[in-house]
């Protein structure tokens, strides 16, 4: 679509990457086969556990893999393994206040490019639950800001409803 590759040239790049990915002989090559086939295929779940045993060992940084992973997400957002990849990566990580900024961006471009992005929302949860209050509060008018101009969207006002429920939750808990 985006990539100046040759829509020809797609399948047998794919077919090559895969076929790498069965016996790779060495990180490099594993590397670059998993970063094809997850670029081409974004639900391709091999790829996905090879990139992920080369963040374990330390061959990719989580930072690098985040990175690779917001490219592939900025394609095709409606995919679950590339959102749980993320998590995975995110877990292994120090949350900040910038993650948490990076983390609900990405999500919310993905359900402005494609509505009712289930993944892009459940993931939204995951970071609301390293939210404050104050950073609920400022999520809960983001949504409502986005509800007001995507009045049909299930998953976010499921996504709605978790921030209603978790803020009422601290208010008891006060």
């Amino acid at each position: 679509e985006k990539l100046a590759i040759g829509v020809h040239l797609i399948k047998a790049i794919f077919l090559e990457a895969r076929a790498l990915l069965k016996k790779p002989t060495n990180d490099d090559e594993a590397e670059n086969a998993s970063f094809a086939a997850v670029i081409l295929n974004p639900d391709c779940s091999p790829a996905w556990t090879i990139r992920k045993d080369l963040v374990r060992r330390g061959f990719i940084s989580e930072s690098q893999e985040l990175f690779v992973n917001a490219v592939v997400l900025s394609r095709s957002s409606k995919e679950f393994e590339p959102w749980a990849h993320r998590r995975f990566l995110l877990k292994r990580i120090k949350w900040t206040t910038r993650t948490k900024e990076v983390e609900v961006g990405l999500c919310s471009k993905a359900a402005a490019a494609n509505g009712s992005n289930y993944y892009a929302w459940t993931h939204r949860i995951i970071v609301a639950n390293s939210m404050n209050t104050d950073e609920l509060l400022s999520e809960n008018e983001k949504v409502l800001q986005f509800l007001s101009l995507h009045v049909r969207d299930c998953s976010a006002w499921h996504y709605r409803r978790y921030l209603l429920q978790r803020l009422g939750r601290l208010k008891e808990d006060r």
